[in-house]
């Protein structure tokens, strides 16, 4: 792209509402170049819908730009009485793989499964179930969760909170945990949107554009694919959950937990505190809420016993949370230690390390964590 058509506010139009033209002040280009942000003369309007045209553009040959010349995109709502929205993001173990009724042998209701700690913990988890022993459906607190990937259709699970929004529907993730600790803080409805897909690194499929601009990468499509997901329940808030249609919603926070794929080696490892302090700066500039409470949860896989680039790595996912050490974050970012949420394989339902061994407890536990993390950042 030739850089002075690039960076000339007049070949860019934004159209609200079919004909309102919005003036656009100033265009930038990214240090990696491909993104160009525009600023416009005035603030746009809230949950409204914009379309971008692009004219003029040219590669560094003078040939036109070829693709789309336009695009719609819809702001954010902001409403305070509208739905509290909590965003859910991160690799597999967001996704959820920790087992409700299974437990260690395949025995149902066996130790590390969740339904064992409902029988055994009642003080703790006795909450969950009514009095005849079936799951509780908070009403309170739905769940938003498109479990499908990026380009693969739309397979979407949503309803009240039941330990049924992991992998599958017998399996949970931190939702569960954290819906239940922070359920109870609000007078308006909680949803909790999750977007998470196994297999991720941050130093790469979730490579924010500060990260790139410091250190170098391209932008990873799953950092752009947690805005498409998260415009994709609220674009459609009122027909997703019509029981809530009219209300608006208010982006009230974000709970991170991801890591194992950037332990794998000390560069990735030692590259993550830098990277995840970029992604927080990132995902609150895209929301336009410079202060977005940001609960961490980190990959205590392994308990007392990580090590190397698997202790480097939580180690920095601790460290964003230090106000010593990120003055800005003081106040609205947490990080939660999980490793004492880590259960050997002998008391859970696989033996299956990078999944929390699938143990229902472990689950639940780092979501709980997260959800009072959540909480306190709030209360600040």
């Amino acid at each position: 792209m030739q850089a002075t058509l690039g960076t000339n506010p007049n070949n860019f139009d934004i159209v609200i509402g079919g004909d309102g033209l919005i003036a656009v002040e100033s265009a930038e280009i990214s240090a990696s170049g491909d993104t160009i942000t525009l600023t416009t003369a005035i603030p746009l309007f809230l949950d409204s819908e914009f379309t971008v045209f692009v004219n003029n553009l040219t590669d560094v040959s003078g040939r036109p730009l070829s693709g789309p010349t336009s695009k719609v995109f819809r702001t954010w709502d902001d409403n305070p009485n509208g739905i509290k929205v909590f965003i859910l993001a991160g690799q597999s173990n967001m996704q959820g793989h920790g087992r409700s009724e299974e437990g260690a042998g395949g025995v149902n209701g066996a130790i590390g499964s969740l339904r064992y700690e409902v029988d055994n913990d009642p003080d703790n988890y006795g909450k969950l179930v009514d009095g005849l022993g079936n799951w509780i459906a908070r009403d309170d607190v739905k769940v938003f969760y498109r479990r499908s990937d990026l380009n693969a259709g739309r397979t979407i699970k949503k309803g009240d909170l039941l330990p049924e929004f992991g992998v599958d529907d017998a399996r949970i993730g931190p939702e569960l945990g954290f819906g239940w600790a922070i359920g109870d803080s609000f007078n308006e409805p909680v949803l909790i949107i999750k977007t998470s897909w196994g297999g991720k690194s941050l130093y790469a499929d979730f490579r924010s554009p500060t990260a790139v601009a410091k250190r170098g990468g391209e932008v990873g499509d799953y950092y752009a694919a947690i805005f498409d997901y998260v415009h994709d329940a609220l674009d459609n808030l009122d027909t997703e959950f019509p029981e809530w249609a009219g209300q608006g919603y208010q982006i009230t926070g974000l709970g991170w937990h991801q890591g194992w794929n950037d332990g794998g080696t000390d560069f990735t490892a030692s590259q993550y505190e830098a990277n995840l302090a970029d992604f927080i700066r990132d995902i609150r500039a895209e929301f336009g809420k410079p202060l977005l409470p940001v609960s961490v949860a980190n990959t205590g896989i392994g308990g007392a016993s990580a090590s190397g680039a698997r202790l480097t790595l939580l180690q920095g996912q601790l460290a964003v949370a230090n106000p010593a050490l990120y003055p800005e974050f003081d106040g609205n970012v947490f990080s939660a230690d999980t490793r004492d949420f880590w259960r050997e394989s002998a008391v859970s339902p696989r033996d299956q390390g990078f999944h929390w061994n699938q143990n229902g407890e472990s689950l639940y536990l780092i979501g709980e964590a997260m959800g009072l993390g959540m909480k306190a950042l709030l209360s600040e």
